[in-house]
């Protein structure tokens, strides 16, 4: 700790003699740390006054050592943490700090087209956290932050995950789907009901800021929890949202024609490149049809993270209404019998409707 705090100190005192050599900083950071951060810029002719060492690094380089630097001066809350739960929380601020100084950077250009934004799945659109955009993106290659994976392991092996939890939770705010996956939460986080109580807090938060039912349901659905995804499909008062309510209550997913209807819509849309609403009509069916929909999240919106919390999410379900011991195990009582299902193709029958971006089998 104490090299790092030196490696801290020497970034921030390689310029005392011309400050207002540099531009006026738009954050509360310090002249010397935005002198550091402007490398390469035409007004940063002091840099070569780092010491040697750190006069090769490159810039990300240069911004890891200043984020390690800003953690150990401002420590995030360790009380009452376990060791493990304390690496967690540090691999935490420190992505955080990358992250801002991101953020910073691209708040000068066009947010709107920057590379560096944090990109979101949002029932399928890839949104970014400066910017929100209906574009469909499905078809890109999610690149996203996320905490080292020795944070997820120590959080694993915490006796404190509650308290972790917390202290990883946005201030004042619920989890979205972003912050869940940046801590990569769905891979250690071991209380179900926790977990579940997270999926609920992303749904809300989906909704709240789309009102587009069809954006929320994986969730809802991986849940089981169809009671309230009838109540959200319900208050949404678009064309596509009245006919997926429509067609949540008039189908039975557990006979034959409503599991065919559910996998016909899915294949649609697919072909539509509709990736997460194809994934939530996968998981429909029952019993449902858990291996084409994680592979449709896992190879079509290349996200792990989302395929492992909706598996997660689904196992959980599926093992409340099973009777206890039933069907294969592997460690962790992950069980093998709720991978089946998902093979196959559509039955015949049934008349398509096309609604807009959305396919309904009636």
């Amino acid at each position: 700790a104490l090299l790092l705090s030196e490696l801290q100190s020497a970034l921030n005192v390689v310029v005392k003699e011309s400050p207002d050599d540099l531009e006026k900083p738009q954050t509360n950071r310090s002249r010397e740390f935005m002198l550091a951060m402007s490398q390469g810029s035409k007004k940063s002719t002091k840099l070569n006054e780092l010491p040697t060492p750190l006069q090769t690094l490159t810039m990300e380089e240069l911004r890891c050592l200043w984020a390690i630097g800003e953690v150990l001066a401002n420590p995030p809350a360790f009380k009452k943490l376990d060791s493990y739960s304390q690496l967690s929380l540090f691999c935490v601020s420190l992505m955080r700090n990358l992250l801002d100084k991101r953020n910073n950077n691209d708040s000068t250009g066009d947010t709107a087209k920057s590379v560096n934004a944090m990109p979101s799945y949002v029932g399928g659109r890839m949104l970014t956290s400066q910017k929100k955009s209906s574009s469909n993106l499905e078809e890109g290659k999610a690149k996203f932050d996320s905490i080292a994976s020795a944070g997820c392991l120590s959080a694993l092996m915490s006796d404190c995950q509650m308290l972790l939890v917390k202290s990883c939770r946005p201030v004042g705010e619920k989890f979205s789907w972003d912050s869940a996956r940046s801590i990569g939460l769905p891979f250690w986080l071991r209380s179900q009901k926790e977990l579940v109580s997270i999926a609920e807090e992303i749904a809300q938060t989906i909704y709240k800021d789309t009102r587009n039912v069809m954006d929320c349901a994986l969730y809802y659905i991986a849940m089981r929890n169809m009671k309230k995804l009838k109540a959200i499909a319900a208050t949404d008062r678009s064309e596509s949202g009245k006919k997926f309510f429509k067609f949540i209550s008039d189908h039975d997913f557990s006979s034959d024609r409503g599991r065919n209807s559910a996998e016909k819509n899915a294949y649609s849309l697919l072909r539509k490149r509709k990736y997460a609403s194809a994934a939530s009509f996968f998981l429909l069916a029952e019993p449902p049809m858990i291996k084409s929909a994680v592979d449709v999240i896992r190879l079509q919106l290349q996200d792990t993270s989302l395929a492992f919390f909706v598996a997660r999410l689904i196992e959980n379900a599926m093992k409340s209404r099973a009777p206890t011991g039933d069907g294969l195990t592997i460690g962790g009582g992950f069980s093998l019998s709720s991978m089946g299902g998902g093979g196959g193709f559509a039955g015949s029958g049934g008349n398509t409707i096309d609604v807009g971006e959305e396919t309904v089998v009636r």
